[in-house]
């Protein structure tokens, strides 16, 4: 992927986030955008040595985003949260990554709003994001990643935000 981005001629318009993940920061992650016409990027991430496109591959439209939000969160453990209007998906779609463990947990969401807490811990993690549902007791919708499993696939709601358990850490993402 990358040599092929350098060898088509195509143009970096820069590094739009660097973030060190895990604890002490020490796995670099990098955040980079390819201009793609009307105000548009193409949005790639390179992490351990390889650049590929966020989402689907460098062809597809899958990565293109209008609109972008990224930061590098965390005090001791630091993660990368990346949200934004991507083409293919009618709302805002994005990731959560995070090194434990020697390898790279990521967490992808789609939701008609932006993350609003994560809690992590040395099991996985937790995504909860504002689910716009008028049902008090689906307030909040959460997408998790289990260590050893990966990511759910299950819908899973809830109707507030828990206090943190033990060995977990929480991190305000909005």
């Amino acid at each position: 992927m990358a040599g092929c981005v350098a060898a088509c001629g195509a143009s970096w318009a820069g590094e739009l986030e660097h973030c060190g993940l895990g604890p002490g920061g020490h796995y670099p992650v990098a955040v980079l955008a390819r201009p793609a016409g009307a105000g548009d990027q193409i949005i790639y991430l390179r992490h351990g040595g390889r650049t590929s496109a966020l989402f689907g591959n460098a062809d597809s439209e899958d990565s293109r985003a209008s609109q972008l939000k990224t930061g590098c969160i965390g005090q001791g453990e630091k993660l990368l949260v990346l949200a934004g209007e991507f083409y293919s998906s009618g709302y805002p779609k994005g990731i959560l990554l995070r090194y434990q463990g020697g390898r790279v947990q990521r967490l992808d969401f789609a939701e008609r709003a932006y993350p609003h807490m994560a809690y992590l811990s040395a099991g996985g993690m937790r995504l909860y994001i504002a689910s716009g549902r008028p049902d008090a007791a689906q307030k909040w919708t959460v997408y998790r990643y289990d260590a050893a499993a990966g990511q759910s696939m299950d819908e899973e709601y809830a109707c507030c935000l828990p206090r943190p358990r033990k060995g977990e850490t929480r991190y305000r993402l909005d």
